[in-house]
């Protein structure tokens, strides 16, 4: 994948896309959870499928989760996690294959809905 390029949804994520979403990247067997940050509690671990689109984050384990791109304040690598603060406060911690490109690849995102 280059640049603007998206992927082809698969048929876990193809169905939940909004008209005009694209998929940006996978990661598959992601391990996911909340930091505890002031204003919020850590949660378990929990292993999912990552998908990132010119929207949005969706974690699709057990549940689906959504974090609009809008909400996200940072994104920093550590210790080959990506951290990530959503503008409510709440940490949100990815443990991912390459999490620098992941980073790129939701800036990326980001930059293009400005």
């Amino acid at each position: 994948r280059r640049g603007g390029e998206s992927l082809e949804p698969d048929g876990r994520i193809g169905p939940i896309l909004d008209t005009g979403e694209q998929l940006v990247a996978v990661r598959r067997s992601a391990v996911a959870y909340r930091a505890e940050t002031p204003g919020s509690v850590a949660t378990p671990p929990i292993v999912v499928d990552l998908y990132v689109t010119s929207r949005r984050l969706v974690l699709a384990g057990p549940d689906m989760i959504f974090f609009d791109l809008a909400a996200l304040d940072e994104a920093v690598v550590s210790h080959e996690r990506l951290l990530i603060v959503l503008r409510d406060g709440v940490g949100l911690v990815l443990e991912v294959e390459q999490p620098r490109l992941l980073r790129v690849e939701i800036a990326t995102a980001r930059a293009a809905q400005r």
